[in-house]
């Protein structure tokens, strides 16, 4: 039996997402992960450990607004079990950039972007690998747009501590939902 995939996409400003506004005129990113449409994570995003090829997906952004000078992505298990269990976390990601090519993760980052170790111990992108039977997991991922170059976390973090480093900076962010279950 497939391992089953539910998607559930949503879009928000910052402020819906329990922050603050960076400023009066937020706007809103446009973010985009082509593979997750139709509901469906393919299994090339999957960790290998769980049937999958581990490869980071597609992520496209625009409308990024004015006055940015980084972004940073990070993309999470918000399922009880898990506790906010960090699957990607990237830092100062250039603000011309318009996203991140499959498998990019690990090799091709645009110039100067960081990658933070994921909670599987690596540095980079760590896919989906919920445990059998534990019912459906949703991930988010975020991109943040920021006033700052730079991020100053290195190694491990937690979204908590990932989150309080570039709050004060945030300009906008968008959010996407993606549910997967292994059965």
């Amino acid at each position: 039996m497939k391992p089953g995939v539910i998607l559930i996409l949503a879009l928000l400003p910052y402020s819906a997402c329990g922050g603050e506004k960076g400023s009066s005129d937020p706007g809103t990113i446009e973010l985009v992960v082509p593979a997750f449409r139709g509901g469906v994570i393919p299994l090339a995003q999957v960790r290998t450990e769980a049937g999958g090829g581990n490869r980071s997906p597609v992520v496209q952004w625009s409308s990024v607004p004015k006055g940015t000078l980084s972004l940073a992505l990070i993309f999470y298990d918000t399922h009880p079990i898990a506790r906010e269990w960090i699957h990607w976390a990237v830092l100062d990601l250039p603000p011309g950039s318009a996203g991140l090519e499959e498998g990019s993760s690990g090799t091709s980052l645009p110039v100067g972007a960081r990658e933070l170790l994921n909670d599987f111990g690596q540095s980079g992108y760590g896919g989906p690998q919920p445990p059998v039977g534990s019912g459906l997991h949703r991930y988010r991922l975020i991109l943040y747009a920021l006033s700052v170059p730079t991020v100053a976390l290195q190694g491990k973090t937690t979204k908590a501590a990932f989150e309080a480093a570039v709050r004060p900076s945030v300009l906008a962010s968008a959010m996407l939902e993606a549910g997967y279950e292994r059965k």
